[in-house]
Formats: C-alpha cells, sequence, structure tokens
C-alpha cells in the first residue's frame, strides 16, 4: 500500500505523457529504477522484522515474520508488473495473471499442507513460491512487450522529478488509506468488544465487497484510457475528452451503486443469512447503511480521478484528511453511547465529507485547467 500502489499509479499516468514526448526509455528507466530500490529497502525491513521476531521470540515466528514481509514485496511487485501491462493495453495478459495467481497460491500452498502439515509456514510457502513463479513470467512479459521510442540518453531531470513527486503525493495518501481501512474496527473492539466486532466485521465485509470489486474492476478497465485521452493534459481538447468519459463512468457507477444499496435495503436479512449466520443477523438493519457508505466513498474515489488526469493528486491531501479524521473522531465519541449504530453513522458522514471535499477541489482543478 505505502510503496508499490504509489509506483503503480504513476506506470499508469506517465506512460501516455512519456510516449506522446518520446521520452519512453527514460521512462521505463525511472520506474525501473524506484522499483529496485523500493525492493531492496523493503527486503532490508524484512531481514530486520525477522531478526527482531527471533530476539522477542522465536525461530519459528522470525520465520513467519520474514516470509509474510517478503509476500507483500513480492504481491506489491505483481502490482507494479500489472500496472506496466495495463498501460501497454495487455488487458487479456492482465487477466490471465490475475487468474493464474488467484488460481496457483492456494494450489501451492495445499501441496505443501499435504507434504509439510498444516501451519502457517506452509502457508505462506505455497503463497510465496506462486507469487515468485507470477512475477518472473509477467516480468519478461512486460520486458518484451515493452516499447521504445527516443534515444535513453540517461534520465530527464523533469521526468524524474515529476515522477517522483507524483508517486510521494500517494504514498502520503496511503497513510489516511490505513486509517481508512482499520479504523472502524479498532474502534468497535475498544468501545464495543470482541462480540460486535465480530458482527461488524461479517457486515462490512459483505457490504464493502460489491464495491471495492466493481470500483477495482472499473479502474482497471478505465484508467490507462482515460490517462490516454488526456496526454499531458496540456491542452483542452484532450481534458475535455478525459472528463466525457470520466462524468460516463461516473454516472453508470451512481446507477449500479444505488441498484445494490437498494437491494441490501430490501433483503439484509436475507443476505446476512445467506451469508453469515443467525448469530450476526441480528443487527442486519445496519447493512444497507454500511452499503451506503461504501458506496458514497467509493464514489468520491472515481471523482478524485479528476486530479490524476490533470497531474496533480495534491490537491486531495486535505480532502483525504478530512475523511480520515472525521471517521476517527466522531466513531470515537458516536460508538460509546450508540454501539453499532453510532459508528456506521461515523463513516456515512466522513463519506459524504469526503465527497463534498473532493467535487470542491475539482472545481478548483476546472477553475485552473488550461
Amino acid at each position: 500500500m505505502f510503496v508499490y500502489g504509489p509506483i503503480s499509479q504513476a506506470v499508469l499516468r506517465y506512460y501516455s505523457i512519456s510516449r506522446d514526448r518520446g521520452e519512453l526509455a527514460a521512462y521505463f528507466s525511472v520506474l525501473d529504477r524506484i522499483y529496485l530500490r523500493s525492493a531492496a529497502a523493503l527486503a532490508l525491513v524484512a531481514l530486520a522484522a525477522a531478526g527482531f521476531a527471533l530476539a522477542a521470540l522465536d525461530s519459528e515466528w522470525a520465520g513467519v515474520a520474514g516470509a509474510a514481509i517478503l509476500l507483500g514485496i513480492g504481491a506489491g511487485s505483481e502490482g507494479y508488473l500489472i500496472s506496466v501491462l495495463s498501460a501497454l493495453r495487455r488487458r487479456i495478459a492482465v487477466a490471465a495473471y490475475q487468474a493464474v495467481d488467484a488460481i496457483l497460491k492456494p494450489l501451492l500452498a495445499l501441496g505443501l499442507f499435504v507434504v509439510a502439515g498444516p501451519n502457517a509456514r506452509a502457508a505462506l510457502g505455497g503463497f510465496f513460491v506462486a507469487t515468485v513463479l507470477v512475477n518472473g513470467v509477467q516480468w519478461l512479459h512486460a520486458r518484451h512487450a515493452r516499447p521504445r521510442n527516443g534515444p535513453h540518453a540517461g534520465e530527464p531531470i523533469a521526468l524524474r522529478g515529476q515522477i517522483l513527486a507524483y508517486v510521494l503525493s500517494f504514498a502520503a495518501f496511503s497513510a489516511f488509506g490505513a486509517i481508512n481501512s482499520y479504523a472502524d474496527r479498532w474502534i468497535v473492539l475498544a468501545m464495543d468488544g470482541e462480540r460486535d466486532l465480530g458482527i461488524y466485521a461479517a457486515m462490512s465485509q459483505i457490504a464493502n465487497t460489491p464495491f471495492i470489486v466493481g470500483v477495482g474492476l472499473l479502474t482497471q478497465l478505465v484508467l490507462p484510457v482515460l490517462f490516454d485521452r488526456a496526454g499531458a493534459a496540456g491542452s483542452q481538447p484532450q481534458l475535455e475528452q478525459a472528463d466525457r468519459l470520466l462524468r460516463a463512468c461516473v454516472g453508470a457507477s451512481v446507477a449500479w451503486m444505488a441498484a445494490i444499496v437498494a437491494a441490501g435495503w430490501l433483503l439484509s436479512e436475507p443476505l446476512m443469512l445467506l451469508l453469515s449466520s443467525a448469530q450476526f443477523a441480528g443487527r442486519s438493519e445496519l447493512l444497507w447503511l454500511i452499503m451506503l457508505s461504501s458506496a458514497v466513498f467509493q464514489l468520491g474515489q472515481l471523482l478524485a480521478l479528476k486530479g490524476l488526469v490533470y497531474q496533480r493528486p495534491r490537491v486531495y491531501f486535505l480532502p483525504k484528511a478530512l475523511q480520515a479524521a472525521t471517521l476517527v473522531a466522531f466513531g470515537l465519541v458516536w460508538t460509546r453511547p450508540y454501539g453499532l449504530a453510532g459508528l456506521v453513522a461515523a463513516l456515512n458522514l466522513s463519506s459524504a465529507l469526503y465527497v463534498l471535499a473532493v467535487l470542491f477541489a475539482n472545481r478548483a482543478l476546472r477553475a485552473n485547467r488550461p
């Protein structure tokens, strides 16, 4: 999240810009250097974490901690290579690699379970071997598929600085993303205890999955096209083309999101009974409200693509900070007296404020466009 996510965003945004400038060779050189240095730094973190676990705990936990961090590095590397292939518009290859990865990991983990017995090291080992294999094939494919235009006369300082600034903007956003992903569960655990945490976790998983998966698929398909139309965001016609496509995506997303929220409102209890258990269905009336907060937040994420098109992701620092701060502050204040209903209210408030803040930032972008 903190390292490879930002790099992947830079891959997608700067491909069309570098292609139009005739700087693809330099573009790949800059990104490869950032990618490899990040991998080396994270490998050192993995070694340090394993050493700490070895000193503080035992050898088994040291192995598990080191393997888990290495697995995270491998997963981030896969994301980087998927972004390269997406930028190159190799959609069939992207879908194939993602499918193979999803199938190969549990199969190899199961194989190691049979050989070494069911334990954490076997599971992580199977996942790690699958990740290495998929990474290797993806790397070869990405290297072979790379077009080259313009001479590779070093790395232009301007391009390197632009990419690094873009990456660092998303690295800052990752901290807010972590708060948004985990703060709600910690608040429930602290205020309401483990029982309500289990109920909330089940509802949250059911409520969030359609929107996270749906927006993720839409973004993976549309983002390379959106950036291709925008180019370097240097002319009014380019930006208008990208804006039209983004408006169409947002309009279509509002429609299918509203349909899912309506289905959740009408079928809350049956959905909870079908996808969880009677023990978790007791608060099913909150399911559609969690769906609503997730839909509104993901709508904000789609609207924030505008700043990526304009190469100004920094304009969303305050909206993302506002959303995270509102969730934590009102979640703490409302969950104590009102329980899960108070937390769900905080989720909806923070999501609504996020969308309003993004719309305000987008208005400023429109006022300052070329």
